[in-house]
């Protein structure tokens, strides 16, 4: 067993035990009623392992696809970049809480890691594009209707729950501006993610005898529930009612583990069984 087939093996193992003590801590919380105290901030910078392990793993599983030498070895890099980037983010979201006593250091320098998820995933599912024969499906009627309604689909959910349920159809920002941008720019980031994730989906199963359908459904699933977090988080903070450890706090972490068992399931070896 190669040492990444291995970290593999065993970084599954601890991901199911960092997830199972989320929940705990996450139900010590609630049952509890705290609200800012140093254990909601230590909370969140725990899960933190999530995103930056899965990256790092990731980034071992690429090496056997060829690193940048393959399309798929260039798609994991940029998916494992990605999350990892979140954690880092997380980190200084963290920094902000337990250092300098910020409660919800939103919009702040932590944005600046957060946001850089959906460049590096996007990237890495056009590489898979490439690795899944999607360029040679969105040929097809069918193709072209998976490529144009998911996108629309996710656009009209998106503006309902922004927009409508979020904000009661009005667009104010009350002098912070970059809060409607960050608002406004994550989810939009989301549905590019989600789009070419189900496309890749949609349209790769019949190639490579749909050797890559159990990581992408993952990932695919990983990114729905971070889609979910950032509209809640969005959502909440906008009415008022966010602190950190809330039950919007859970999306997160449901997020990163799934899409670290995604990256984890890419490994060759996983992939041939």
């Amino acid at each position: 067993m190669t040492l990444s087939s291995w970290l593999s093996t065993i970084y599954t193992k601890i991901l199911a035990f960092i997830y199972a003590f989320v929940i705990l801590w996450w139900l010590f919380i609630f049952f509890r009623g705290i609200k800012e105290t140093p254990i909601n901030y230590a909370f969140s910078l725990f899960y933190s392992i999530l995103p930056l392990g899965g990256g790092i793993v990731g980034l071992l599983n690429a090496r056997h696809w060829g690193g940048f030498a393959s399309s798929v070895g260039r798609a994991i890099i940029s998916l494992s970049i990605g999350i990892f980037a979140w954690g880092i983010g997380n980190l200084i979201f963290a920094y902000y809480n337990l250092i300098l006593n910020v409660p919800i250091p939103y919009p702040s320098l932590a944005d600046a890691g957060f946001i850089l998820i959906y460049p590096f995933s996007a990237i890495g599912m056009i590489y898979l594009f490439k690795a899944t024969g999607v360029s040679f499906a969105l040929k097809s009627k069918s193709g072209k209707f998976i490529f144009l309604s998911i996108p629309l689909l996710l656009s009209l959910l998106s503006y309902y729950l922004l927009f409508i349920v979020a904000r009661e159809g009005v667009i104010t920002y009350e002098g912070d501006l970059l809060k409607l941008i960050l608002d406004v720019g994550y989810p939009v980031g989301d549905i590019i993610v989600l789009t070419l994730a189900m496309i890749v989906y949609g349209l790769s199963v019949k190639f490579l005898g749909g050797v890559f359908r159990t990581p992408i459904i993952f990932i695919i699933i990983g990114f729905i529930s971070n889609y979910f977090a950032d509209f809640l988080f969005s959502y909440t903070t906008t009415t008022g009612t966010y602190f950190v450890g809330m039950w919007v706090d859970l999306f997160y972490p449901t997020s990163f583990l799934l899409i670290s068992l995604g990256l984890i399931l890419l490994n060759p070896r996983f992939v041939s069984e």
